[in-house]
């Protein structure tokens, strides 16, 4: 099973993947705006699949979410950005790392 992935850190980020350290805008949580929180989150989770995939290949699931998710960040949809990283990462946390419709 794939290493949990910390929903606890800041709430309005969305999450931060265990392990991978703190990042400044977890630190601020809902004090930065939404795109920043978004991208954060996004950049942190690329880092956690780069470290998980090789240990654990069956997270690669969860790769097509997290390209919808990129998506919504392109197309300035931040909130539902985060909302969507939050879904995927309850799946990951649930150990659901099949493909998220």
């Amino acid at each position: 099973m794939a290493p949990a992935v910390n929903l606890a850190i800041a709430p309005a980020l969305g999450a931060v993947p265990a392990g991978m350290g703190m990042p400044a805008a977890a630190q601020q949580g809902p004090l930065l705006p939404p795109q920043v929180r978004c991208a954060e989150a996004l950049r942190h989770l690329y880092g956690w699949l780069r470290a998980s995939l090789p240990q654990w290949p069956q997270v690669a699931g969860v790769i097509p979410s997290l390209v919808q998710g990129v998506r919504l960040y392109r197309n300035g949809q931040y909130e539902a950005c985060l909302a969507h990283i939050q879904s995927v990462l309850g799946a990951i946390n649930a150990g659901q790392t099949a493909p998220l419709r």
